[in-house]
Formats: structure tokens, sequence, C-alpha cells
């Protein structure tokens, strides 16, 4: 399709929001961008308080989810929680700009083999106790500056959002017209059709910035990608749609500058070592949770569980996983395309009612079963296999091997490791780390946090030796305004307390969510005080 065509099939509403986002200039100052921006997020914010709950009923009937049940907290948690924060982060970083600086670091930055340890998390007030034993450091390129502004100019960009998660297309407009100073038109996803009268009201401060959103099916994000008012263009979607995209932009006259999130087969890494009863049943609910969220369908969802062989609890490991995997309830199969995958990846059939288990898949030889390694399966399947050996500094070596090599994609990775692992092997552990090649690699918490926090950049590993990434290209996020990012490096502790609200099991998942969110939107230590009270009913991690 030539650009003229694609113009010429563009609906009135298309055509409208194009006109007006082509014809909006932004102060190419920075520091006058943040100062008109900052009122105009400030009363976002406060639309999000009264839209809060009307946005989790909207997901939460659009995947058949009861908005009084436990997994209600889920939307929550991927809502309007998720761009509170967002909106939070952004806020810090502009008011730093408009006053002629760059976001402050929130720590002492370090030196590293292959470049430098920004901190990133802890970020927001409160945070250090919200999210107690939880870091984050982003690793950036040794030379040059750690921190840069985005260079002004004239343009106009598209984000072409997931359907999965009802965050992913606000924060990408975030990125887009904070960080990148951009007027940004949002298609959604038709499973996102029931937000977007929401996101319209919600959001409408942003308009003065040329910012819409569409909703229209058919081919129109492809149409829209391809008109030649749209500069940049940023997709939330599969390989596939990827490289639709990438042909039709490399036949335009003038391409835009393209940016992707594309999924990955998230590896979970399990050490090997002495692990304490409490250890394994508390990672048994962490990788019940990174695979049970959301029915499955999420790009960090847990899809190879990595063991060593030689493991002596490894049988035991896999039983309570097992075991636990068969409390949860199959969720329905909300998400295009499921039921097929299942029967394709697993030949595992829907129930009557178009359900799907969390189903493991022991003993799995990548040789015999490639598709499962080789593809994003997109539904709630978790396949083990498992690598010669038992001590840790060997693992550690072939399991990194095998990941980058192996396995699809390099968005995230989940290690989890027992004390004795994290206090007397450290070098091995800090080496696996390092030699993955993920965007975001999580030591003993699940790397969707790296996402849900919204203060570290979220994408592909930029292997700072080149190469092209498999999960997609650039980064979102990233409101320290990083110059070189090429990977975050997430850790947590060993026995979090109190219990993750994302774990299954948890007793009071949604007021944990609803407290955060207040939190967030207005900090103060006795709304911190309310969130303690609220998560510490939700259980002891081990029991």
């Amino acid at each position: 399709m030539s650009s003229t065509r694609a113009h010429e099939r563009l609906p009135p509403s298309a055509e409208t929001a194009l006109a007006r986002a082509a014809g909006t200039v932004l102060p190419a100052d920075a520091c006058e961008h943040a100062a008109r921006l900052l009122p105009r997020l400030h009363e976002v914010r406060a639309a999000l308080d009264d839209a809060a709950w009307r946005w989790v009923a909207i997901a939460c009937e659009a995947k058949g989810i009861a908005v009084d049940s436990p997994l209600a907290a889920e939307e929550f948690a991927t809502g309007p929680c998720a761009v509170a924060r967002s909106l939070a982060c952004w806020e810090r970083s502009l008011r730093a700009v408009r006053a002629g600086r760059l976001p402050r670091i929130p720590g002492r930055v370090r030196e590293h083999p292959r470049g430098r340890l920004v901190p990133a998390m802890p970020f927001l007030p409160f945070d250090r106790v919200a999210f107690a034993g939880h870091r984050a450091a982003v690793l950036v390129d040794r030379e040059g500056p750690l921190q840069a502004l985005r260079d002004a100019r004239r343009g106009v960009a598209l984000v072409l959002g997931a359907g999965n998660v009802t965050s992913i297309p606000i924060a990408d407009l975030l990125t887009k017209l904070c960080g990148e100073r951009l007027p940004v038109v949002v298609k959604l996803h038709p499973l996102h059709a029931g937000l977007h009268e929401l996101f319209a009201s919600v959001f409408a401060p942003l308009a003065e910035f040329g910012c819409s959103f569409l909703c229209e099916g058919g081919e129109l994000g492809a149409a829209l990608a391809l008109d030649p008012r749209v500069t940049d263009v940023h997709l939330t979607g599969s390989p596939a749609t990827f490289r639709r995209l990438a042909e039709a932009n490399a036949a335009r006259a003038e391409p835009a500058r393209l940016s992707a999130e594309l999924g990955n087969v998230t590896p979970v890494i399990v050490v090997p070592g002495p692990w304490r009863d409490a250890e394994l049943h508390a990672r048994v609910d962490d990788v019940s949770a990174m695979l049970s969220n959301n029915g499955g369908f999420n790009c960090a969802s847990a899809k190879v569980l990595v063991t060593a062989a030689a493991w002596p609890q490894r049988r035991e490991f896999l039983a309570r996983l097992r075991a636990r995997l068969a409390t949860l309830p199959a969720r329905r199969a909300w998400h295009p395309g499921a039921v097929e995958r299942a029967a394709r990846f697993a030949g595992l059939a829907a129930r009557e009612d178009g359900s799907l288990p969390c189903t493991l898949i022991e003993g799995v030889d990548p040789a015999s079963t490639p598709l499962a390694f080789r593809e994003e399966a997109f539904a709630p399947l978790l396949w083990e296999t498992a690598l010669p050996g038992d001590d840790v500094a060997g693992f550690a070596g072939r399991a990194a091997r095998f990941c980058n090599e192996r396995l699809a994609g390099d968005l995230a990775a989940v290690i989890l490791a027992p004390r004795h692992a994290v206090r007397h092997e450290r070098a091995a552990l800090a080496g696996l780390r390092d030699a993955l090649g993920y965007g975001t690699v999580a030591q003993n918490v699940w790397a969707a946090l790296g996402f849900a926090w919204m203060t570290t950049p979220w994408g592909a590993w930029r292997n700072p030796a080149g190469g092209l990434a498999q999960s997609g290209r650039g980064f979102v996020h990233d409101p320290l305004l990083l110059r070189a990012p090429q990977k975050t490096l997430i850790t947590g502790p060993v026995l979090p307390w109190p219990r993750p609200a994302w774990w299954p099991g948890h007793r009071a998942p949604l007021p944990v969510m609803r407290r955060l969110f207040e939190l967030t939107q207005h900090p103060s230590a006795w709304r911190l005080l309310r969130l303690a009270l609220a998560a510490s009913v939700g259980g002891t991690p081990g029991r």
C-alpha cells in the first residue's frame, strides 16, 4: 500500500486526529515544554482518581472477571495503578527539566565491566517501603553522558497498542509525549474498545499537545503507519506484525522511525543448591503467578522453566508447582487465538466453558519440541527443561548459553536462587545476570515489575556490540532519560514480606492495589500506613 493510498483510506475520525497532531507545534525548548505539560499531567491525575474503578470494571467485563473478585486486582495493578506510577514518574522528571536540570538519579552510579550501573528503583516517595528489599539498576554505556534530553523535532508519533494489558498504550503515549516531545495518536487494540471513551475523557487535557485516541478496526493501524505525516511508530505486538510493518515502512518515500516490543519466550532459571522448605514454597507461588497472571497473556509470562537435572530437589519443586497450579481456576481464553495456540503447542483443548488451565509440561527436550522454545505461545503453558549438572557456577554458564541461543526473544528473564546461593555464590549469580542477553533480568522477583514500576527502560536487550534484537527495537518508559541503556537488572528478597499481592493465595489483593494506587496518586505517611495494613493480611511467603 502506498502512503498516498493509505492517506485516502483514513476514516474521518482518523484524518481529524492526524491533522490535529500534525498541526500541533510543541515547544522546541525542553524547559518550556515541561512547564506547559506539567499542569496538564496534574489534571490527568485528578481525572484518573475519578475514573479508576470504572476503568477496572470495563477491563474485568472484557475478560470475564467479576469486579469484586481477587482477580480484579490484576486489572487495577496493570491498569490505573501502573498509569498512576507512569504519570508520577514523568512529573518528577519534568519538574527537573523545567528547572533546567536532568532528572536526579536516585543513588550512586557504579562501574560495571560492561558499562555503568545507574540506580532506578526505589524512585518515587515511599518506594523504599512499599517495595521493601527490591532494587533496580540500569546498565548503560560507559562512553558519553549518562542522561540526555531528546532533540526537539517536528513530527507525529503513532502508538499501536496491544490488547492484553490496558496500561500499555497509555505508558507508550507518555513516553512519546514527555520523553520525546512529540504529539501522539494512539490506535487502541479492538480488545480495548470499551475503554476508548474513558481514555479520551481522562486524557483530554493532553489534546492541546495533539494527543488523541482511535479505535476503529480493520486496517486502520497499517493505514496510519503509512501516512506521510507520521514520523514515528511504536508497536506492541507480534514479530509477524512488526515484519509486515517494517516492510511497508521501508517502501515509504521517507520511512518513519520504528520502535517495538514484540514479546518473548521468557525463561525462569531455577538455581540448584540447598533450598529451605519455605523458599521452595514461596518460589512455587512466584512461578505460579508468572504463569497465571492475566490468564497467561503477558509478554513476560513464564514460558520455559530451566532446572538442573542433578539438583536433588528438582522433583520436589516440580511436584509442588504442579500441585499449586492444579488449585488455580482455569481462566477464560479471552485473547484471540489462544485456544488454537494451546492445541498447536501442547495438544491442550479448552474446557467446555472456553477456559484454559495453567499447564506444566515437564522434562521437555528442546530438540524434540522446538516450537515451544522458538515461538511465544501466548497461553498459560509452561515447559520445563533440565540442563546437566547441579553445581551453581557450571549451571549458570550452561543456563545463560541455553537461554541466549535456544530461546526466542530477548525481552525479560528471571533467576530464582535460594538464600545459600545468594550468600555464597555471588560471583556465579552476578555472572549469570550479566551473561543473559535480555532487556530486563530479574533475580527472585518477576521481571514484569520492570514494566509495572515505570521507572526503568522496558524493551529488548540492546547489545552494545551490535546485532538485531529479537523482541523489538528501542525502549519505552525511562523517566530518567538515560542516553544509552542496555538492560535493567532487578533484585528482590529471597522471602519477600509481606506476601506479594500478585501471588496466588493472597488474602486481600484488591485492597492492596487500591491502597497502592492511592499512595501513588497522593503520597503521604498515612496512606503508606494504610497500604502496609492492607498488605500485612495477605499471608506469609512460604506457608
